[in-house]
């Protein structure tokens, strides 16, 4: 079951013993949230991008069926622990040709 809430998707997962009701994404919504439109990559090289981050360990996530799900505070986690693509600029040590 999935319920909507603000800009958050709400999903029912079953835990062994219980369900429970909480933010959780799926790689197509995480797909959605870091990549633009003008991004170089397609859709399935961004998803597969996501999906090693997963199976690597980088972001925890669980698989229930054939979806991965990744809990928001993984993606808060991750999300302010990565650098900022601006800081890897070097233009003022770039010589001129």
């Amino acid at each position: 079951m999935q319920v909507q809430a603000e800009s958050t998707q709400l999903y029912q997962v079953e835990v062994p013993g219980r369900v429970v009701i909480a933010p959780f994404f799926t790689v197509e919504e995480l797909v959605a949230r870091w990549f633009t439109e003008t991004t170089a990559n397609t859709d399935k090289t961004n998803r597969d991008n996501v999906r090693e981050l997963i199976s690597s360990g980088v972001i925890p996530g669980r698989k229930i069926g054939r979806r991965w799900y990744v809990h928001l505070s993984a993606v808060e986690i991750y999300e302010n622990g990565r650098d900022d693509p601006a800081v890897m600029r070097h233009t003022e040590s770039r010589r001129s040709a």
